[in-house]
């Protein structure tokens, strides 16, 4: 059976969902809002879709589209270039060798491996960031950023459930 071109579009429109909200992540991050100190405390939205997706649909997060949102990030952020590019493949990669597992577990446990990975992957990023650009470390931003990131995962990952069951699933 063939299937239309008009059902191919909305086929791979569906499946770049989650590349999608990677890109919105960035730019959400990236916003200007006038809060002393929100640049270095921002939440790490873009780690919170690369665990989701990377858990339940990893075939929807090809690694060159996920260089490219860690690139806009890099870019956005004013941090050293191909940084989060590399965080966000190392994340990606780490969360393949354990998805089958994490798969089975209760959301209590998803969120506390989601504290691990955000905690390991923020300290790596901040801390070649302080040496990149020769300032020192500041732990009460990383654990400001890390603390908001971990703590908007429920409602995110609810999101982007929801989304996938609405969206993505009918692709």
């Amino acid at each position: 059976m063939t299937i239309s071109w008009w059902q191919q579009f909305d086929r791979n429109l569906r499946r770049s969902v989650p590349i999608a909200l990677a890109v919105f992540a960035v730019l959400l991050s990236g916003m200007p809002i006038r809060l002393p100190g929100y640049a270095l405390m921002s939440p790490a939205f873009v780690l919170t879709v690369v665990f989701y997706w990377t858990l339940n649909r990893p075939d929807l997060l090809p690694p060159g589209a996920l260089f490219a949102v860690g690139l806009l990030d890099d870019f956005i952020s004013g941090g050293p270039p191909g940084l989060n590019a590399a965080v966000l493949l190392a994340v990606n990669a780490a969360m393949e060798t354990q998805a089958r597992v994490l798969r089975e577990q209760p959301f209590e446990l998803l969120w506390l491996a989601f504290a691990v990975v955000v905690v390991g992957a923020r300290l790596v990023a901040t801390l070649l960031a302080a040496l990149w650009s020769g300032l020192a470390f500041d732990l009460y931003s990383f654990l400001v950023a890390a603390g908001l990131t971990v703590a908007l995962y429920p409602v995110a990952a609810w999101t982007m459930g929801w989304i996938q069951r609405i969206v993505v699933a009918q692709s």
